[in-house]
Order: C-alpha cells, then sequence, then structure tokens
C-alpha cells in the first residue's frame, strides 16, 4: 500500500507480511478472512492497493474491497450489479492507471472494462470471444492485454479507445512471441514491455520482440509465472522451478527455489518489490522474500 504495508492474497482471504526483526527475518503474518467469501466462490485472484487504506480485490465471484485500517471487508455494489447482470464472474488481473481508471480483466467470456474510480463509470473496452484474459498493463497511452491465445493492445486517451492491434506467434519468424500463451506482463523502469509466456520470456522495444533463453535444459518447461524488477533494475521472473535474475546485459541467474518445485502450469503469481529493496514471489507453497 501507499504507506508501506505489504498484503499478500490467498484462497481464503487476505494477510498482513510485518516484519518484526528484519535483520533476522523474523516476521509475523495476520490473516484477515470472512467465511462469506468462501461459501460465495470469492477466491482472491488478484489485488491492487488504490490508497493507503483500500485494496480493490478480483474474486472467482465478482470484486471485493477491503480497508486495511478497519479491517474489513465491503463490495462495490454498482460494478458488482453490472458483472452480475452480464454474466461476469472471474476477475482474474487489475491494472491500475495514473488516472483514477481500473482496467479489469475477466477470465470467464474475455472481457476488459475500464472502471472509473471517480464517477464510478463502467466502459466494456472490447470483448476477446474465448481468449481468457491473463494479464493487464498500461505503457504511457498504450493498454496490453494477455490473453491465452495472444497479445493485444490499444490506445486510450482522454477517455477514448483506437488502434486495437494483435500479436501472436509466427513460425520461422526470429522477432515473434515465443507463446501465444501469454501468462504476464510488466513494464519497466524504461518503459520497456516484458512477456512471459508459457514457453518462454520476450522484450517488447522498437516495435519488435525479442526473445530472452533462459538457457533450460531440453526437459524443462518456460513458464513465466510472474515478473518483477529490483532497484538495480535488473528483471527477476519466477518459472516452475525458481526464479531468474536479468541484468542490464540480458546475462540470466537462475535461483532454485522450493527445491525446484516453486509453481505450476495453469498458475499466475504476484511478485513485489518492497519499499526496502525486498522481492517477494509468490508461489503454490506461499509467498518466497529476499534482498537482492
Amino acid at each position: 500500500t501507499l504507506d508501506g504495508e505489504i498484503w499478500v492474497g490467498a484462497n481464503n482471504g487476505i494477510n498482513l507480511f510485518e516484519w518484526i526483526d528484519r535483520k533476522n527475518n523474523q516476521f509475523k503474518i495476520s490473516r484477515y478472512s470472512e467465511p462469506s467469501l468462501e461459501q460465495n466462490g470469492d477466491v482472491i485472484q488478484c489485488m491492487v492497493a488504490l490508497d493507503k487504506n483500500k485494496l480493490f480485490i478480483g474474486t472467482k465471484n465478482g470484486v471485493i474491497n477491503f480497508d486495511t485500517k478497519e479491517k474489513e471487508y465491503y463490495k462495490p455494489v454498482d460494478l458488482n450489479n453490472y458483472l452480475r447482470n452480464n454474466n461476469k464472474k472471474v476477475c482474474k488481473t487489475i491494472c491500475k492507471g495514473d488516472d483514477n481508471v481500473l482496467w479489469l480483466g475477466f477470465a470467464d467470456d474475455g472481457t476488459v472494462l475500464s472502471y472509473n474510480l471517480i464517477t464510478n463509470e463502467i466502459i466494456e473496452v472490447s470483448t476477446f470471444r474465448g481468449k481468457d484474459i491473463w494479464s493487464i498493463v498500461r505503457n504511457d497511452d498504450r493498454v496490453w492485454v494477455g490473453t491465452r491465445t495472444g497479445l493485444y493492445s490499444f490506445l486510450y486517451n482522454n477517455g477514448k479507445f483506437s488502434q486495437l492491434k494483435s500479436y501472436s506467434k509466427e513460425k520461422n519468424k526470429e522477432c515473434s512471441l515465443p507463446d501465444e500463451w501469454i501468462t504476464s506482463l510488466y513494464v519497466d523502469q524504461n518503459k520497456q514491455l516484458w512477456v512471459g509466456t508459457a514457453n518462454g520470456l520476450a522484450l517488447y522495444n522498437d516495435s519488435i520482440f525479442r526473445e530472452i533463453s533462459l538457457n533450460l535444459s531440453d526437459n524443462d518447461i518456460a513458464y513465466i509465472c510472474g515478473i518483477t524488477e529490483d532497484l538495480n533494475n535488473n528483471i527477476w521472473v519466477s518459472t516452475i522451478k525458481g526464479g531468474f535474475k536479468i541484468d542490464e546485459n540480458f546475462q540470466v541467474t537462475f535461483f532454485e527455489l522450493s527445491s525446484g518445485k516453486f509453481s505450476t502450469v495453469n498458475y499466475a503469481f504476484g511478485s513485489l518489490l518492497a519499499r526496502d529493496g525486498t522481492i517477494f514471489l509468490g508461489g503454490i507453497n506461499g509467498i518466497t522474500y529476499f534482498r537482492p
């Protein structure tokens, strides 16, 4: 959040991570669960911090808010009524822009919505039927949408949408996506777009895709489940077996996590750079943290 708190979303609610003694790696985790969430199918999929006291959370049954000061869940009524009336449930990804607009991606029908936090205006940007939205990021005026069957982008300026483009894996083409299944997107400090896929990593710059080799063995799958950046502008990518560090010269270093069982196919997890430089990576066994 804006005041530096670290919140972790899990199936049964959210958790506050707090250091007790950072030097000796002692911490505590406080869980804030709500029985009705699980009963209603509100399993957490993603979340963003709106301000220092509010989290906006996407679930398998719409969206909810959490007040981090009062420690209470509540639902934005108008937005959830719209979702229910239009048969949209699984909010899989949320992107917060700089203009009080949230971009919501849904897995069940391939919908992208813009939601204005001030006016509560809801606009259905485009429906990628059957595409299954996995990740959304905004880079200046262009919004990027990663789906299970390709990558898309469109311009958003002064409340207007234009120039929808699509990108896919092209056979026998060097500057192409490594796979059509887009699992994770990240915009770095240099405004470059990193594209994680189900079988490799690419960097989009100067209108071309450059595949970044992770030097895996023939039997390993380069399934990307999260991307973030450290204070020295190194890129960190989480995969099934662990994490990869990619420096400014594109030198790649691998770190095995959870004995090589860090994640699995068909999952995407959160990644976070905390204010003190600590990186948090979500995985199937919980969270892993380290300071590069």
